[in-house]
């Protein structure tokens, strides 16, 4: 039975919902205490690993305390190694407090005799731990440094630029597991800092020759610690053939100040508008200085294009999952219904549908629940048309793009278009007085056998308060500071898998990329 007047009621309670606002404070508050007890559980579960580790050490260390203890006391011919007490002429060896881990419980900082015949490994700064066999080269003794280490990149001019840094606990694994299982070789590869996640336990390696490395990583190491597994994984395609150049004499090669200073043009004045030093200069990560001709080499994705694009401005504040739907169907072509489930994200919500045949979209609004992006995730379309080419779908995506431009936007850089399957994702970043603000990207994905544009971010409603190029030192300027400060290394780089590499100067890749300074002062800035 139902109830009196129901549909009379049932227009009120829409009139209800469309006079009257969602409640976004709640919204905030109920993602910031999800997002609370998530981490309460993480601490927790974190707090009782530890309480158990503690406990299990303190207990072994009792145990072999006490077993010790019995050993020396009660000594009997048919004791083992392990309960004899020293001989005349023989010595205990015991552990230095500096080669436990740090944050040990002090326990575990008493001495601990070690069996006779056992030699102590520790890792103290003071005398490095160098295990090298006669036959072994005097580059293996290098794997064997202690934690606090120093990257020293030296060029023809016989300059060296030292870059401090503290080898992980988990490189310092990686390194003896690739010693295991390499042998000799080993000595073959050195850390790639760049290409290397040691939070997720996967160290990098890439090859030198003849005292040089090759710009990218050959080998990946992963190390999981909380079951102690480690794994190897090569990628044969990126050791191409560099021995024919590696006997190249150092006389063939340009002095490195040579190569500051052409690299030196390559600087361009950028906005950081998130940033405390808003103008600076910065290099170019995909430039490279050819060490033979002096020459500039480029890669592709150092390739950039200033395009016209004059944005209209849009903004779309989406209250509700019924709002996104329609903006979704009406704006992009998605068709979906509901309101979606909704997330707090680290910054502002999203909205997730699923529209089926395996395939989901996500919007994005702020925590005002402005329009900030959507994103496809699902198979592409079948379409009877050819693909569009690179131009093509970079016309496509402006088009989009530019209806959710600030007004005072009315030119873009082309930063990078990168092409993944049957997918081209281009990264805009606007210009302001014909300056690109670098750290405000817009990245818009195209599908190129639809044509639709399935996925587009960015900071729509940011607006940009910056100062005068007027107030940075001039080129000439800026290239003195630049030539006297930036450290170069050598590596052997190819264009191209099909390609032959060759020995140019770079800014090392464990330096802050891109290499940046102060446009007003020229201070680096780190």
């Amino acid at each position: 039975m139902g109830w009196p007047d129901e549909e009379h009621i049932i227009q009120m309670l829409r009139q209800i919902k469309q006079e009257v606002p969602p409640p976004r404070q709640e919204w905030k508050q109920i993602g910031k205490e999800k997002l609370l007890r998530q981490t309460r559980r993480v601490l927790w579960t974190q707090k009782a690993v530890r309480t158990v580790s503690v406990a299990s050490t303190f207990t072994i260390a009792m145990l072999v305390g006490v077993w010790i203890s019995l050993g020396s006391s009660t000594q009997t011919p048919n004791d083992s190694q392990w309960g004899q007490s020293p001989s005349q002429g023989e010595q205990v060896e015991t552990l230095p407090q500096s080669a436990l881990p740090a944050g040990q419980d002090e326990v575990d900082k008493e001495a601990v005799p070690l069996p006779k015949g056992e030699k102590q490994h520790t890792n103290q700064p003071s005398v490095p731990n160098i295990r090298q066999q006669p036959n072994q080269s005097r580059n293996q003794a290098t794997l064997d440094k202690p934690s606090s280490t120093t990257a020293v990149m030296s060029g023809s001019s016989g300059r060296e630029n030292s870059i401090a840094r503290n080898k992980t606990r988990v490189e310092e694994q990686a390194v003896r597991f690739l010693r295991e299982k390499l042998g000799e070789k080993s000595t073959q590869y050195e850390v790639d800092i760049v290409h290397s996640r040691p939070d997720d336990g996967q160290i990098a390696f890439r090859k030198v020759i003849a005292g040089i490395p090759q710009q990218e990583s050959s080998l990946l190491v992963k190390v999981d610690e909380e079951n102690g597994e480690m794994s190897m994984l090569f990628y044969p395609g990126q050791e191409q053939d560099a021995t024919k150049n590696a006997q190249a004499p150092a006389a063939d090669r340009i002095e490195e100040n040579v190569a500051a200073k052409e690299l030196a043009a390559t600087l361009r004045l950028v906005y950081v508008a998130n940033a405390s030093r808003k103008l600076q200069y910065m290099s170019d990560p995909y430039t490279f200085i050819d060490a033979k001709s002096g020459k500039q080499v480029r890669s592709k994705q150092g390739e950039k294009v200033v395009l016209a694009a004059t944005g209209k401005g849009k903004q779309v504040t989406i209250k509700d999952g019924e709002q996104g739907a329609q903006l979704l169907a009406n704006e992009f072509g998605f068709t979906v219904s509901g309101n979606g489930f909704m997330r707090a994200e680290k910054k502002g919500f999203s909205f997730t549908w699923s529209p089926g045949e395996g395939g989901s979209i996500q919007l994005f609004t702020d925590e005002d629940g402005i329009f900030t992006g959507y994103e496809w995730r699902g198979a592409a379309e079948k379409q009877n048309r050819d693909r569009l080419t690179t131009d093509q779908a970079q016309e496509v995506a402006l088009n989009q793009l530019k209806n959710y431009l600030p007004s005072q936007i009315h030119e873009v850089s082309v930063e990078e278009a990168r092409h993944n399957g049957g997918e081209t994702r281009f990264t805009f970043v606007p210009l302001i007085q014909g300056i690109p603000v670098i750290d405000v990207p817009y990245r818009v994905t195209v599908e190129l056998a639809s044509g639709k544009v399935i996925s587009m971010t960015g900071e729509f409603a940011q607006e940009f308060a910056l100062p005068h190029k007027t107030d940075a030192l001039s080129e000439q300027e800026i290239s003195t500071h630049f030539v006297k400060t930036v450290p170069l290394e050598l590596v052997y780089w190819a264009p191209d898998s099909e390609s032959d590499p060759i020995l140019v100067y770079q800014i090392p890749r464990s330096a802050k990329q891109p290499w940046s300074q102060d446009a007003k002062t020229g201070e680096v800035i780190k």
